[in-house]
């Protein structure tokens, strides 16, 4: 044991008891030493290192990181204008000369001969390339505020509905796609539907049991429609909403759309005025950003513009100047401002919006600011679409009534007059309070109730029991009612009936007079009617004069007159402050409306003035002598009729 424990270690005999007591356990035969506790694994230190930290925080973009081409290589058949051909030979920013005026009619801007451009920067810019119905060509953007509606590739299946399954087997031309408008139930899985889903259509084929099929898919599910569907209804506008061009941009191309009157509702629109465009394809156009000599706007020119232009050279002295601009150019937004001088100006709603510079906007939204708009901007998006809920509910409702209503109308007509009207549910009964429990009294209980006494014998009953010993078959166990007949009951005594009698007589008199007095008071009324009509019969015809034309005011309506809102009989001690304040509007005394509401003054205040009390009010003495006459006025007596 001594071998074990270390005793050299504590500095006094006490320390070295109680280490030995600490390190030792009793065991057999003795204490022996504790053994020795293994040392605790290190936890993991969670906190990221510095080096990680480093690595994590994103830096602000630089210039190298925008979408911006000083220089451009392109095949050799791909240069086919001037301009191509010089961003290949040479870097830029450099001047160019126009050799040849290029104007496109329809646009505001037009490039004359011997203009001076300074070409800055290439980049790319998102355009859909349309053509007219008359044939011209447009590069629109893909940010804008027009919305399309999707069109059929085939003109002549523009807004075709088809009414059954048969009806749309028979069409020519066959539609290559349709969209289910109100959907037929079946128990086959193949002619299952569902409203507003797309049906591309492969063909036809026949089949033993069901005839002709109509064949194609549904999503990924193979479908075979018989004629049976005569309730579907299909039309070959494959989508009931219109799309901006952002999400037209994902169909497949070629394509064609319109640009509806979203104004006007689907009944008043006029399809064939609203204008047609073919979208042929989607790319990323290479253009240049140049700005003109003598001119605010900066130019977007497409590189496949054939205009003719030259190497303008600058002199040694102000080439420093080009080296400086490329610093500048992944501040400008090519989105913003910019001019297009190659085709005709869009209408206002197909112009590009300008879109925020996407490198900067995302260092922006890890930002607290916006973090906090973004935030701001979902709530409001939340609670637009919980009123669009609500709103669409009600309006669900209202339908299911209507619907409902015409239904049982429908039946109600239907209905043979043989059959009797349909069951109605039962009304439940009405509600009966409790009466209150009087004070004082205690509390009513089922226990405490007074029994029914039973009932007496049905003397009907016992007389037919003595002839007949079956009478329980003929008579139910009903009780004996008193007659009605007679007024009193055979025991009441003969003051009180008197006393009933002689109420009765004084009742019936009353009743009598009342009687004979509205027949009096009819014969009077009937007097007087036929001589107020005797009279109109006599009387001459009344003949009115024409009021002259007055000149009418302007507008609609006419505009309200603050004077007229004060009242006419209310007596001026009963004038509250904003009627005091209207009294002196209506007496050009405006400038002192502040300063009697701002001091309380009402219509008792107001005949309690003196001069004295004005000139604290800051009135002039006219002006003082103006509202006393004006007050005297209103207190005067009403003269007498």
């Amino acid at each position: 044991m001594s071998g074990n424990i270390d005793f050299s270690r504590p500095s006094s005999n006490f320390e070295a008891t109680k280490t030995r007591t600490s390190n030792m356990y009793p065991g057999h035969g003795g204490y022996v030493a504790r053994p020795r506790t293994p040392p605790r694994p290190e936890k993991p230190d969670k906190r990221p290192s510095v080096s990680s930290l480093d690595a994590g925080i994103k830096t602000l973009p630089g210039p190298e990181d925008f979408p911006r081409t000083l220089t451009l290589d392109l095949p050799s058949d791909e240069r086919t204008s001037d301009l191509a051909k010089l961003l290949c030979e040479m870097k830029l920013p450099q001047c160019v000369k126009l050799n040849e005026s290029f104007v496109v009619p329809g646009c505001s801007t037009a490039l004359r001969e011997g203009d001076i451009f300074l070409l800055h920067f290439i980049y790319e810019n998102e355009t859909v390339h349309a053509t007219t119905s008359k044939g011209k060509n447009l590069r629109l953007p893909i940010y804008a505020q027009q919305k399309y509606e999707i069109l059929p590739l085939d003109p002549r299946l523009d807004d075709v509905s088809y009414c059954g399954t048969k009806a749309l087997m028979d069409a020519d031309p066959l539609p290559t796609a349709v969209r289910v408008v109100e959907a037929h139930c079946s128990i086959r899985k193949d002619e299952d539907q569902e409203a507003d889903e797309i049906i591309q259509i492969h063909g036809f084929e026949e089949d033993e049991e069901r005839g002709r099929l109509l064949i194609g898919m549904s999503g990924s599910s193979p479908i075979r429609y018989s004629t049976d569907l005569n309730t579907s209804q299909y039309t070959t506008m494959l989508s009931p909403d219109f799309h901006p061009m952002a999400e037209v941009i994902e169909r497949k191309f070629p394509q064609r759309v319109r640009i509806p009157d979203e104004k006007k509702s689907f009944g008043e629109r006029n399809f064939k005025e609203e204008k047609v465009l073919n979208l042929k394809k989607f790319s990323l156009d290479k253009c240049v950003i140049a700005t003109r000599a003598g001119d605010d706007h900066i130019y977007s020119i497409p590189l496949t513009t054939p205009m003719k232009m030259v190497h303008n050279p600058m002199a040694m002295k102000d080439k420093h100047v080009l080296s400086i601009l490329p610093a500048l150019y992944p501040l400008v937004n090519t989105s913003w401002g910019v001019v297009d001088p190659t085709q005709e100006a869009l209408n206002t709603s197909m112009e590009a919006i300008p879109q925020p510079i996407r490198l900067v906007m995302d260092v922006w939204f890890n930002s607290e600011e916006g973090k906090r708009r973004a935030c701001d901007a979902s709530n409001t998006r939340v609670e637009n679409l919980k009123e669009t809920i609500e709103m669409t509910l009600l309006e669900m409702r209202r339908m299911k009534t209507d619907l409902d209503f015409f239904k049982n109308k429908n039946s109600a007509l239907n209905r043979s007059p043989d059959q009797p009207p349909p069951l109605r549910p039962p009304r439940t009964p009405p509600y009966q309070p409790k009466p209150k429990q009087l004070p004082g009294l205690p509390e009513e209980s089922s226990n405490d109730r007074p029994k029914i006494p039973p009932r007496p014998p049905n003397s009907r009953k016992s007389s037919v029991s003595s002839t007949n010993g079956n009478n329980d078959q003929l008579y139910d166990d009903y009780e004996l009612v008193t007659d009605i007949t007679s007024p009193f009951p055979k025991d009441t005594p003969g003051d009180v009936m008197k006393a009933v009698r002689e109420v009765l007589a004084k009742k019936e008199m009353e009743l009598q007079e009342k009687t004979q007095e509205l027949s009096h008071w009819k014969k009077q009324y009937e007097t007087v009617k036929k001589e107020n009509e005797s009279l109109k019969k006599a009387a001459p015809p009344v003949v009115y004069e024409e009021l002259p034309d007055f000149p009418q005011p302007e507008g609609d309506y006419l505009e309200p007159n603050p004077s007229n809102l004060l009242p006419r009989t209310l007596p001026l001690r009963n004038y509250t402050v904003p009627q005091v304040g209207e009294f002196l509007r209506k007496h050009e005394l405006d400038k002192y409306v502040d300063i009697f509401r701002a001091n309380g003054v009402d219509g008792k205040f107001l005949l309690a003035l003196t001069d004295e009390h004005m000139s604290e009010l800051q009135m002039t003495r006219l002006h003082s002598l103006k509202l006393t006459l004006e007050v005297k006025k209103l207190e005067l007596p009403p003269l007498p009729l």
